[in-house]
């Protein structure tokens, strides 16, 4: 603005007639060039606040394409995660279920032999009492065999005295 200014000056003529109805002019030329000058200055500024304005526009769109970019790649982190925590909890539970359902085989295969335990002890028991009755049995026989042979004798032996009492005694 100086320059425009000290150019207005240089420039005016030395002639002063003539330098009076231009003077007007060269002011109003001058005045025009400062009021171009400061439009030019303020459109300049609006440009260059426009320009930061969209810059910084451009800056905050960015910054937002970040933080969702961020956000949709936590989310993503989040649902693996949580994808990971349900296979984690299913396998988990098939397992509980395999060893569930172990634990009640061995349980059916303890009851079942527990079961024919008691079939094998009463089978034991039954063979026992035949046992015992096989040898009340044989003590029954062998003493019926035994009181059998002991009235034989006595009467072999009653025989025998009635017979010999007979052959001294003729007639009796």
């Amino acid at each position: 603005m100086r320059k425009l200014l000290v150019f207005a000056i240089c420039a005016l003529p030395f002639d002063f007639a003539y330098a009076e109805s231009s003077l007007t002019d060269q002011i109003n030329a001058v005045h025009q060039a400062e009021v171009q000058q400061q439009q030019a200055e303020r459109d300049a500024e609006a440009k260059q606040r426009a320009e930061e304005e969209r810059r910084l526009a451009r800056v905050r769109a960015e910054r937002a394409r970040e933080e969702q970019a961020h956000a949709a790649a936590m989310k993503a982190a989040a649902d693996d995660k949580k994808a990971d925590k349900v296979r984690d909890q299913t396998y988990e539970d098939k397992l509980r279920d395999i060893e569930i359902r172990k634990q009640e085989i061995e349980l059916e295969r303890q009851q079942a032999r527990a079961k024919r335990e008691n079939d094998y002890i009463d089978q034991d028991i039954n063979l026992k009492k035949a046992q015992t009755d096989v040898v009340q049995s044989q003590a029954d026989a062998t003493r019926n065999v035994s009181e059998g042979e002991k009235s034989l004798m006595t009467d072999t032996g009653k025989a025998d005295v009635e017979k010999s009492s007979h052959w001294f005694n003729w007639g009796k």
